[in-house]
């Protein structure tokens, strides 16, 4: 089916740049002139299809002969037709087809305004065909450029304004597929919207900008964004939750208190009454009817209750694995980010566990080998080095416990965790620690050297860590530090 749509669509654009003596056997001669054209456009009901018949015919009919500006106006008839405007199937394909046919018609009307907005809906019709991540990479670059000629210096109209928001969507659609870098530049470009006149309006824009934003710094690393980001991110969804309620707009009202609980939870668990405040609002959204925002609420409430020190310790163990087991088995089978997401939140809770240790590091073990082979169907690394580490962990309780572990394959799988981290200065600080941890258990069985390679590791850990970005984990690795340094086998 994909392939007989593009097949129509280079059909179509074949006709469209057709000589009139090609025109003219195409349609056997069929009569033709611009005023038909026009009474074309003007005919009711727009969703005959009859009338897009007509108008492709006619389009084909005129070739050069047409007006530009009214075969502009066709073209774009035919882009919102397909785009489904009139109520019908879309085919966003054609649509953006049609839409940069009606732009590139423009041209000679030296109409610059009118074609650049026609040209900036072309974009967004390519973004709305775009699935794969290849075809949104295409769109960026070519957003790109578009804002490279329409957001200059100082200026920052309607079309600079759209473009931004519109790039900052298709890159947060990119890091949704695990590009941590389009993370950033979505971050970015919605910050430029909010510097722009229509950015600073209170409204549905600025509303819909300030949650998205919001939402993917709430959804980064704790440690990776800087505290005035966590600030504004806050911030953000604060606003856009209070303008949402007041409009009645009870999706995106649960989205913003959602990724606000999502934002407490990573960012603000050091503080008592954020990770208070985040069980507050995700409690009430793990019983709502949108399965997206049940498993978001449910998988953040689980690290909620893991992360909280009042309370019975136990107890709300028990309540973060038993919601991410939910969690875990709610989460759609084709959506491989939230599954690996949840699942290694199960595991590290399930790990954490001071009770039926044997059977929690069995069901964590049995979790983490089915992200293994998940991202391996899918030929991904991208979450490779949070699964592997999360079995390092798992294998290194076990054998505290006195399972039968073997060493050397556990160091094996942390090089692999270590080989596939990337450039995150984070991670490998974390890597560090677990390659410290994974030293001491070697020293337990009587490698007495192994004590003075997991400080090197700590040591590695502690240069790798900004202390104002990540001072609680600067600090739990000082006091470790500071505990192998004394270690008697020393």
């Amino acid at each position: 089916m994909r392939a007989r749509r593009l097949f129509l669509i280079a059909l179509t654009v074949c006709f469209l740049t057709a000589g009139p003596g090609q025109a003219e056997q195409a349609t056997a001669s069929a009569a033709c002139d611009n005023s038909q054209l026009k009474n074309a456009i003007q005919a009711s009901p727009k969703d005959d299809l009859r009338r897009v018949m007509e108008l492709e015919r006619l389009l084909a009919c005129l070739g050069s002969r047409a007006d530009p500006l009214t075969a502009a106006a066709a073209a774009y008839e035919l882009a919102l037709h397909f785009a489904g405007a009139d109520g019908g199937k879309n085919d966003f394909r054609r649509a953006a087809a049609w839409a940069h046919k009606s732009a590139d018609l423009l041209k000679p009307r030296q109409d610059p305004d009118l074609r650049s907005k026609t040209e900036l809906e072309a974009l967004r019709l390519d973004y709305y065909a775009a699935e794969a991540a290849a075809a949104l990479e295409k769109v960026a670059r070519n957003l790109g450029r578009f804002i490279a000629l329409h957001c200059r210096r100082g200026e920052s109209g309607p079309q600079c304004a759209e473009s931004l928001t519109l790039l900052g969507d298709v890159e947060r659609d990119r890091a949704g597929k695990g590009n941590a870098q389009a993370r950033r530049h979505a971050i970015s470009l919605y910050g430029r919207f909010l510097q722009t006149p229509a950015g600073r309006e209170p409204g549905p824009d600025r509303a819909s900008v300030l949650l998205d934003r919001g939402t993917l710094i709430s959804e980064t690393n704790a440690g990776d964004p800087r505290p005035p980001e966590i600030e504004d991110a806050e911030t953000a969804l604060r606003e856009a939750d209070a303008y949402f309620e007041k409009e009645h707009d009870a999706y995106r009202t649960m989205l913003a208190r959602v990724n606000l609980g999502a934002l407490l939870t990573e960012h603000r668990a050091a503080h008592a009454a954020a990770l208070d405040e985040a069980e507050v609002l995700l409690r009430p959204l793990t019983n709502s009817s949108d399965d997206a925002v049940r498993l978001a609420a449910l998988r953040n409430l689980g690290s909620v209750l893991a992360q909280k020190q009042t309370g019975n310790h136990q107890a709300n163990l028990d309540e973060a694995i038993e919601a991410l087991r939910i969690a875990y088995a709610s989460v759609p089978k084709d959506d491989l980010s939230s599954r690996v997401k949840t699942g290694v939140s199960l595991a590290l809770v399930l790990e954490s566990s001071g009770l039926r240790e044997a059977r929690n590091l069995a069901e964590a073990q049995t979790v983490l080998e089915d992200l293994l082979n998940l991202t391996k169907r899918a030929r991904t690394d991208v979450f490779a080095s949070a699964i592997l580490s999360t079995v390092v962990k798992v294998r290194l309780h076990r054998k505290s416990i006195g399972e039968d572990e073997d060493m050397t394959a556990i160091g094996v799988i942390l090089a692999r965790a270590r080989a596939s981290v990337g450039e995150n200065r984070l991670e490998q600080a974390r890597l560090a620690a677990l390659a410290a941890d994974y030293y001491r258990a070697r020293a337990t069985s009587g490698e007495s050297r192994a004590i003075d390679a997991g400080i090197r590791e700590l040591r590695r850990a502690l240069h790798l860590i900004d202390h104002s970005r990540a001072p609680e984990i600067w600090a739990t690795l000082q006091n470790n530090l500071g505990n192998l340094c004394n270690n008697r086998r020393r």
